[in-house]
């Protein structure tokens, strides 16, 4: 917007800049990272309601490839391939940068990928998992910590939480 303005006042058809003096402050954000302890009790877990299992499987899923939530959703059986080392890789593109992104699938990723390579919903949409919208995930998400006694409630969301090994 400022962008437009200013070429629209450098052009004269205003006569003066509203943001000229507007400086936008940019905040800085504290990731949290789930231990390896925290992210053992997640996969140990497992939920008799099927919305909070898929939504486990997915977030799980992105903490061994690092995907985000629009990454993954926007994923089908086209991107995964044989990398050059004979083992699977996912190559796709990152819908937030446009930047290609090629991950090598560990072992309790490709678990999860085999978990759902035949769900009816998944299949019939084209996509790799059973994925629902970003607010019903981040709200799943709370109520999984909350059964894993997960302390990070509040930083528990899809871009927020991210995975640190030793």
């Amino acid at each position: 917007m400022q962008k437009v303005v200013r070429i629209a006042h450098n052009r004269g058809w205003i006569h003066k800049n509203p943001f000229a003096n507007y400086h936008q402050k940019q905040e800085t954000t504290h990731r949290t990272f789930l231990t390896t302890d925290e992210l053992r009790k997640l996969e140990s877990k497992s939920f008799s309601l099927p919305r909070l299992e898929h939504v486990k499987d997915i977030f799980i899923f992105s903490c061994y490839t690092g995907l985000a939530f629009v990454d993954i959703a926007g994923l089908s059986t086209a991107n995964i391939q044989m990398g050059v080392d004979g083992k699977p890789w996912i190559f796709t593109y990152r819908q937030k940068t446009r930047n290609k992104s090629n991950v090598p699938l560990l072992p309790p990723a490709l678990r999860i990928i085999d978990k759902y390579q035949n769900d009816i919903e998944s299949l019939q949409k084209g996509q790799l998992f059973p994925v629902i919208n970003n607010s019903k995930t981040n709200a799943y998400l709370k109520e999984i910590a909350d059964v894993c006694g997960i302390q990070k409630i509040s930083l528990f969301i899809w871009r927020g939480i991210l995975l640190q090994l030793p």
